[in-house]
């Protein structure tokens, strides 16, 4: 007989699974962008990082509370048995996507197995009954939300391609950069540069040195004398 987690066990494991959830995220993001820029930082960075995914990470252990209790509200919210086959299917889909979209970037067949993985332990658990709190269905719960928070970071990397977004204007020695800072550690800030005006499809990712860094200060999106700057200027050239 499969032992069962008790509450208590639970209350003991809640702060390492939150925190999967939110470092799922910050890996997610990393992986949208090159998941080699990942180890030019140190944990302790990587873990304020990941305050960023705080939001996220709440909302998916109140996703995993409910899962565990769904057959208790499935009994007592007779709509949600309508919905539950929809909602199954409606994961499989996306696990399939994402499955699909990792095997077309090539060289990132690990991840599509990961995925197809996490489908079938799905299929598996939808019709093999397991018990509430069985270390079976909190893992079921914990690994499905990881790919969720992971799928959820890869995706919010994109918001760098709204120009309405804030950016940060960082001023060094020869250049003045205006971008999306994407993280500062001790040896840089990393900022996305998205392509020049009349340039598409030019913006690129680069790590600053602190060496060559005099000033970082917020762009908001309505400064006008900030948003006429060149995207990547000497600061003696003539604007």
């Amino acid at each position: 007989m499969e032992h069962e987690w008790s509450w208590k066990d639970m209350t003991t494991a809640a702060p390492f699974i939150a925190t999967s959830f939110a470092f799922a995220f910050n890996v997610g993001y990393f992986w949208s962008i090159d998941i080699g820029w990942f180890s030019l930082f140190s944990l302790s960075e990587h873990v304020v990082f990941a305050l960023r995914a705080l939001p996220v990470a709440i909302g998916a252990s109140i996703i995993f509370m409910i899962g565990l209790n769904f057959a208790q509200l499935e009994s007592r919210f007779q709509w949600l048995g309508r919905w539950k086959q929809w909602l199954f299917g409606s994961w499989i889909f996306v696990l399939a996507a994402a499955a699909f979209v990792a095997a077309a970037l090539g060289f990132r067949f690990a991840l599509c197995v990961s995925f197809i993985a996490v489908a079938a332990g799905a299929v598996i658990h939808r019709y093999i009954p397991t018990p509430q709190m069985s270390f079976v269905n909190v893992l079921y719960w914990v690994s499905t939300l990881i790919v969720i928070t992971f799928i959820a970071g890869y995706f919010s990397a994109f918001s760098w391609l709204f120009h309405s977004h804030s950016r940060s204007l960082i001023t060094g020695p020869g250049e003045t950069v205006l971008g999306h800072l994407i993280l500062a550690g001790q040896r840089g800030v990393l900022i996305y540069v998205p392509e020049q005006q009349g340039r598409r499809g030019e913006g690129h990712i680069r790590l600053m040195d602190w060496k060559h860094i005099t000033d970082v200060r917020l762009c908001p999106p309505h400064d006008s004398d900030c948003q006429k700057l060149s995207l990547i200027q000497p600061r003696n050239a003539k604007p």
